[in-house]
């Protein structure tokens, strides 16, 4: 009859063995599996072991002293390293977790904490202990979020909190697009081609609404490149604009969007 693993009681190839996987030889050296765990080195042996040549070897007494690995060697290495890091994902990322001392779930809820509230990066660092870089590759390679989705919410956090407001009629147009044509098809300041659209309908339909002052008296000199990016891109594009009364007839532009997604479906 076959052993089991040690840690996760697989059956073993060989009943002389303990452990099923170097992952799991190496859980067993972890916490309290560890010889050493819960002790420490006296500060006089600390300072053996550093003048010890025995174990530094300096110089000449390196016996790879003067030598260098060919390329041959260099790149066996390269490929073991990179075989082993394919190979296990889940347990390197685990350890960079546990060297942290973070959980894939206590960064999940700072990051949406992070999305949701008026707060900058500095609430990532503060939250988790890691600089923001640290804290977006963990994003990544958590299935959390993407490259692409830090890079928007970025974006938009750049864009709200630079004092930028958002106009009571275009409120009042993004709760009228989300009844028409469902939440999940309307995305509120689009972030394309360098510029922030109004409003993205069904992922083809690109609407900017033109208030009066900022479009029609101070001239907004992007109005004209925007548009003219969303048609040659294949993108449909509606413009909905304000009169100098500061009326705009909403329920006109909808139907237009309307027409313009019929548009493209037939």
């Amino acid at each position: 009859m076959k052993h089991q693993c040690l840690i996760c009681n697989n059956k073993l190839n060989r009943n002389a063995e303990k452990y099923c996987s170097r992952e799991c030889y190496y859980k067993s050296k972890e916490g309290e599996g560890n010889h050493f765990y819960g002790k420490t080195h006296s500060e006089e042996t600390k300072e053996k072991l550093r003048n010890d040549p025995r174990l530094s070897h300096p110089g000449e007494s390196n016996p790879f002293y003067g030598k260098t690995h060919s390329e041959e060697t260099k790149e066996l290495i390269r490929e073991k390293n990179r075989t082993y890091r394919e190979n296990n994902k889940a347990l390197l990322l685990q350890k960079r977790l546990d060297r942290k001392g973070l959980t894939k779930t206590q960064i999940e809820e700072v990051w949406n904490e992070y999305v949701s509230g008026p707060y900058n990066r500095d609430h990532l660092t503060e939250k988790l202990g890691i600089d923001y870089r640290t804290a977006q590759k963990f994003l990544i390679d958590l299935g959390i979020e993407t490259k692409e989705g830090i890079k928007q919410v970025g974006l938009h956090k750049k864009f709200f909190q630079s004092g930028t407001s958002i106009s009571a009629p275009e409120i009042k147009l993004l709760a009228m697009l989300e009844e028409a044509f469902g939440p999940e098809n309307v995305k509120h300041q689009h972030y394309q081609f360098g510029y922030f659209y109004d409003f993205l309908v069904n992922g083809e339909i690109l609407v900017e609404y033109d208030g009066y002052y900022y479009h029609k008296v101070l001239k907004n000199n992007n109005d004209a490149i925007k548009e003219e990016l969303a048609l040659t891109n294949g993108f449909s594009f509606v413009r909905i604009e304000e009169d100098e009364d500061r009326y705009a007839n909403l329920e006109e532009g909808i139907e237009r969007i309307r027409d313009e997604f019929q548009t493209t479906q037939d």
